[in-house]
């Protein structure tokens, strides 16, 4: 039995008996509509009933015969994008996009409207033109596997081990996407090696490295470029100056990778990764989940906006929380991981280890900074023979170890390793060899606290299977 009555703009709706199925999928069809708990009954504004009866198959009473305008506007601004008219609706993934209008949000938000029924316009988005990649790699089947599957679902995590190939499959699954424009974001120390692949490998030229080393009124009209390769860091520190200029930042594809960078919301960076606009992102990352279950929710809400609904209802539902509301636990995970398998994709070294060679070599390369390029010119000046040559030999190991804090902080390659050895390698045994031992105890201070260091010079009595033991069995 179907029940209805006007209240104010709103129409209340009961059902049951015969009439109950149909119903419910009647009303769930709507564009806007709320479940009250309370009243138990759902909601639904007058001009939505006549589209409810049509849905139901029913002729519609008079009084509901309402023309109704679904037409909607959604404009991408610097910070947020604006919908008109306004709408209030309840559910937990368009309505958390709809209350924080994040600028990456409106694509998302615009698809479940038209899935909703309205007719939706977006405006304010206007992408760089001109990306060309010419041709791709001989991928293994395992990387081939994953770029079907993503030319398919759009969007995505890959979580493949370190080593399996992200970086191809992102810029093979950007060729074949035909994108015309594509920002890579990744921590500093894998720049060059974006750019040396997609070149080597893609036969792109067109990407276009900003890092700090660039003075910022050169740098910043970089991004009105179609290929940008970019930290996360300058990113921040970019984006306002950025928008002052009416450089806006919208991109056909944008890569997040060692996507783990933005899994705490509240942060300067995830804020800027945000605020960038692209109706596709893909996230890479070797270790999606590196301590917390929220963690993932925040990765993914980057990747595929509220793709767990509202926060509040994902902690609800997954966190256990103390009386203080400290995090004691988690439950109901499987439910997490069944959702995810939609959207990740997972694979681990062993499980195509027949695939690989014995062997994988990846190279990173490191440019020096202006001051050491100085430095480095200035000894090669010196003409002192053989001499000159072994200074420039220590130099170019780690310029740090040469002219101690002369050129100020870290090294250019100290800042690599810190980041490769305490993001990109978290978690794994990692062996470091350095020629000159002045170097091991500057590497060895850059190491996260909480992993154990083993060091092994010529000059140490060591009883090497005790060694070897204890370091095969340490994480």
């Amino acid at each position: 039995m179907l029940r209805t009555k006007t209240i104010g703009n709103q129409v209340k709706i009961e059902f049951d008996g015969d009439d109950f199925s149909d119903c419910l999928n009647a009303v769930r069809d709507l564009p806007v509509r709320r479940f009250d708990n309370y009243e138990k009954a759902w909601f639904v504004p007058v001009e939505g009933m006549k589209l409810f009866f049509t849905k139901l198959g029913r002729v519609c009473p008079p009084e509901y015969d309402i023309e109704v305008n679904n037409e909607v506007e959604i404009v991408i601004k610097n910070d947020k994008f604006e919908i008109k008219p306004e709408l209030n609706i309840r559910d937990s993934r368009l309505g958390r996009m709809l209350y924080l209008k994040r600028p990456k949000d409106a694509f998302h938000v615009a698809e479940i409207l038209k899935d909703r029924g309205f007719e939706v316009s977006l405006k304010g988005f206007s992408p760089k033109v001109g990306l060309k990649i010419p041709k791709g790699p001989t991928l293994y089947p395992f990387q081939e596997e994953a770029v079907t599957r993503l030319e398919s679902q759009k969007r995505g995590l890959v979580a493949y081990d370190m080593g399996l190939g992200k970086t191809i499959i992102s810029l093979e699954y950007a060729r074949r996407g035909e994108f015309q424009s594509l920002m890579v974001l990744a921590p500093g120390a894998l720049l060059t090696q974006w750019k040396s692949e997609a070149s080597k490998l893609f036969g792109c030229d067109q990407a276009v490295v900003i890092n700090g080393q660039i003075e910022k009124k050169k740098r910043l009209p970089l991004y009105n470029s179609p290929f940008i390769i970019a930290s996360y860091d300058i990113i921040k520190n970019d984006l306002k100056d950025l928008w002052k200029m009416g450089i806006k930042l919208h991109f056909d594809l944008i890569i997040l990778d060692e996507a783990q960078k933005v899994k705490n919301w509240d942060t300067q960076r995830a804020e800027a990764v945000s605020l960038i606009v692209a109706p596709v992102v893909l996230g890479l990352s070797g270790t999606p989940v590196e301590n917390k279950i929220e963690e993932l929710y925040f990765i993914m809400d980057q990747i595929i906006p509220a793709y767990f609904g509202g926060f509040g209802r994902f902690k609800e539902r997954y966190i256990l929380t103390d009386s203080w509301g400290s995090i004691t636990g988690y439950k109901n995970l499987e439910e997490v991981y069944d959702s995810l398998s939609e959207v990740m994709l997972r694979k681990k070294a062993e499980e195509v280890g027949e695939q690989l060679p014995k062997i994988v070599t990846m190279e990173r390369r490191c440019n020096l900074t202006p001051n050491e390029k100085a430095f480095f010119n200035e000894i090669a000046d010196r003409d002192k023979g053989l001499g000159t040559l072994q200074e420039l030999k220590v130099f170019s190991s780690n310029s740090s170890i040469y002219s101690g804090e002369v050129l100020g902080g870290l090294s250019s390659k100290e800042k690599m390793f810190q980041e490769l050895i305490n993001d990109e390698l978290e978690g794994r045994q990692v062996i470091v060899f350095t020629q000159f031992k002045k170097n091991v105890k500057r590497l060895e201070s850059l190491v996260n606290e909480d992993r154990k260091v083993f060091t092994l010079t010529g000059g140490m009595k060591v009883d090497m299977k005790e060694f070897a033991e204890e370091f095969a069995k340490t994480p």
